[in-house]
Parts: structure tokens; sequence; C-alpha cells
């Protein structure tokens, strides 16, 4: 399934797919997942914060394809916003983003990407998903190899990278790549 709205204008949609199995995308190039329980494979090049939702850990027909909840959720259940009351500052909690992969959950500690074109999804199920230089300055189709260093991010970036979110509140914005982490991502965040 494939609609406008899933696909930041400033990517292209993947063009090969295979049933049970996924890809993930880049700073120019959507996900795409195509799950055993669906007709068609998914793709779009937006995550959602996944902290904003209870992980589901059944197995019926309909959620059964998300697997079990990565470890980063199991060890901190206390970080999900369990009901939409528990998002303390909405203008704040980015609901959906642009990345490299459907979902995510930023921790305050985490590194970015080590590339800003590619991203990083593998394995990793935070702040490496968004931190790709898909807006400000260039598009994501135009970009080039952008690597970063493992330093505090506040200075590694350059200054236009960014990407768009949608938040909590229903309002969006492009952010900075250098301004994720004063996001209030979950419950409790400490930026």
């Amino acid at each position: 399934m494939t609609t406008n709205i899933v696909i930041c204008p400033a990517t292209h949609p993947a063009n090969q797919f295979s049933p049970n199995s996924g890809g993930i995308g880049t700073a120019s190039l959507a996900w795409w997942y195509w799950p055993p329980t669906v007709d068609s494979p998914l793709n779009g090049s937006y995550s959602i914060n996944s902290w904003l939702f209870s992980y589901p850990t059944i197995t019926d027909s309909v959620f059964g394809w998300l697997g079990a909840p990565p470890s980063v959720v199991t060890n901190n259940p206390q970080f999900v916003f369990d009901k939409p009351s528990s998002v303390q500052r909405p203008a704040q909690t980015p609901f959906f983003n642009d990345a490299v992969v459907w979902n995510e959950w930023p921790m305050e500690g985490e590194a970015p990407a080590s590339d800003l074109s590619t991203g990083a999804a593998q394995n990793i199920v935070g702040m490496p998903r968004c931190t790709i230089w898909r807006h400000g300055g260039k598009t994501a189709t135009s970009a080039t190899p952008v690597r970063t260093s493992m330093v505090r991010p506040l200075y590694l970036f350059p200054n236009e990278a960014a990407i768009n979110i949608g938040f909590d509140d229903g309002h969006a914005q492009m952010v900075k790549l250098k301004d994720l982490w004063s996001l209030y991502w979950h419950y409790d965040w400490k930026p």
C-alpha cells in the first residue's frame, strides 16, 4: 500500500518487494515492509514515535507481524505514554517524523546515525533511525554521504541538517538534527 501521505516528497518509494520481508530506507528512499498478514507491502518514509503506544505482545493475525517488543521497551515500560493524558508536553512530543524505518524508541543517551544519508536502523531502535539529512539546505535525493562522529550531538551535524516532525498537539515543523535531543520523546524524558 502506497499513498502520498506516507511518502515524503523529498524521497521516492521503494519499487522491489518480496512477501514476508522488508527494506530499510535512506534519506532519499522510503522504507518498506510486507508482513505475512497483509495483501500488499507497506511503504513509507515516516516513523511513529513508538513510546506513544503500548506495543502489542500478542501474536494474533492483526499484530503478529510486529513480533516481540524490542528490549528497550521491555526494559523501560515506564517510558511508554500509556494514555493520552500522560503526554505532558504535546507541543514538544514527536508523534511521527522523517526516518528510515516505520517505528522508533529514542533514548536520551543515544548517539546519532554514523551516516546522515543512510541513517541506521539495523538493531538500533532509537535516534539513529531519524538522524538523516532529509531537509534543510538540500534535498535528500541530492544528498551525498555525510559521516558523523560519536560526539555530543550539538556539535556534530551540519547546521542546516533537519527532518520534519509532526507533534502530538497536531502541529508540524522542520527540526534541526542537533535539536532532536531537546524534544520529549518518551515519558520522563530528560533533555
